[in-house]
């Protein structure tokens, strides 16, 4: 039985909910607090921008020499 009702003088006084059904309730809102606003992470971020560039390097290795590809980027790691 799910649903319960109190009669009190012929009346019904009161209508009570069983505690499996609290419980259900505090589960669901547990739930709730656990989710995140933006469904997106860092990680998966990370490999869809991956994915994206990873066509564009053949391209990007006609443009530039694969040498000076990697002296720009040894500068830029280590600083001017």
């Amino acid at each position: 039985m799910r649903f319960g009702l109190v009669l009190t003088n012929g009346n019904i006084s009161q209508i009570f909910i069983c505690s499996f059904l609290l419980a259900d309730l505090a589960k669901s809102v547990s739930i709730v607090r656990t989710m995140r606003l933006v469904t997106i992470g860092p990680r998966l971020l990370t490999l869809l921008s991956l994915a994206a560039l990873v066509p564009f390097l053949p391209l990007m290795l006609f443009q530039y020499p694969l040498a000076e590809l990697a002296q720009k980027l040894i500068k830029h790691l280590v600083g001017p």
